[in-house]
């Protein structure tokens, strides 16, 4: 089994087969791959006409199916005899309600199975985030309304000749924050996803406040009737701004779309309550799978049912 090194000029390819996966996950979104592919090591591979998505780390072999169909078992019992060559323990992420369904139905009694509620995506109806109606949203829309009447601002649709200044913004919001890993990486994502813009399908928007941009949001579609978002930031001098750029984008340029996935919330207790002060109308859930261990440290059971097991 070979995994490719992901890059825009395997793009095409894994278009074709994310397009026809129907998953509304953000981790399935070609853009959102590339960006990341680099930092979380991820390659690809087809197997049984369906994408997957590995990482492999000192301890693991990490897979990410992007689409439940009827070839879903073999699917695994393929990925597990690679996994078995790498010498890994194996563990699939992101999986759906369906995957998990299905691997407890074809595999019973031998994988661990755990809810990812840090990983889980919030959906929101695109409607409400443009209207903010009713009490629920009440307080979003007094943020709004406080903005507009106090500052002289004007909202863009993110274009070749604005990039840079949201680049230039995103490196003055970081000025104010301890670096970090994780801010390290996502720096780098910010910006392949502006060089890599046109080609990645992306779609954003920015707000000016007295002609300088203060905040800035993108992202892309990744499924017929849901847009993701990937990067929503705002200098912290206006309090209002990331309500004010999540409406305007929704408002301006998200009105085709029903669904608008606004990501996980990594289990941060501060982003968790943004996104739930929101009210999502579902959630995509996902699941970790892992083998369960058999016959003493360090042996991982593949497959229970044929008692074959291997020494990691």
């Amino acid at each position: 089994m070979e995994f490719k090194k992901i890059s825009m000029e395997n793009l095409q390819e894994m278009k074709k087969y994310l397009s026809k996966s129907g998953n509304r996950g953000c981790n399935y979104s070609v853009g959102n791959i590339i960006i990341w592919s680099q930092d979380l090591n991820l390659t690809y591979t087809i197997v049984e006409e369906t994408i997957v998505f590995r990482t492999v780390t000192e301890d693991q072999a990490i897979y990410h199916v992007a689409e439940y169909n009827e070839y879903f078992p073999e699917i695994i019992q393929k990925l597990s005899e690679d996994a078995r060559n790498l010498k890994k323990e194996m563990l699939f992420a992101d999986l759906s309600a369906e995957m998990k369904e299905a691997l407890e139905e074809s595999y019973p009694e031998i994988f661990q199975l755990e809810y990812d509620r840090d990983g889980s995506d919030y959906v929101y109806e695109t409607a409400d985030l443009c209207n903010l109606s009713g009490k629920r949203y009440h307080k979003k829309k007094n943020h709004v309304n406080r903005f507009k009447k106090l500052h002289d601002f004007t909202y863009e649709t993110i274009t070749p000749e604005n990039k840079q200044e949201c680049l230039d913004m995103a490196a003055k919001w970081r000025e104010s924050r301890e670096m970090n890993p994780s801010l390290e990486a996502e720096k780098k994502a910010i910006e392949l996803a502006f060089q890599y813009y046109e080609e990645l399908g992306f779609q954003g928007g920015l707000i000016r406040v007295d002609g300088q941009v203060m905040a800035f949001t993108l992202g892309e579609q990744v499924t017929e009737d849901t847009f993701v978002t990937h990067f929503e930031k705002a200098l912290d001098t206006i309090p209002e701004l990331y309500a004010v750029i999540n409406q305007q984008f929704a408002q301006n340029q998200l009105q085709c779309y029903r669904y608008v996935n606004r990501e996980e919330d990594l289990g941060l207790e501060g982003l968790r309550k943004a996104k739930t002060s929101y009210h999502p109308a579902f959630m995509v859930d996902k699941y970790k799978a892992s083998l369960k261990s058999c016959y003493g440290k360090n042996s991982v059971c593949l497959w229970y049912c044929s008692n074959l097991c291997w020494t990691a």
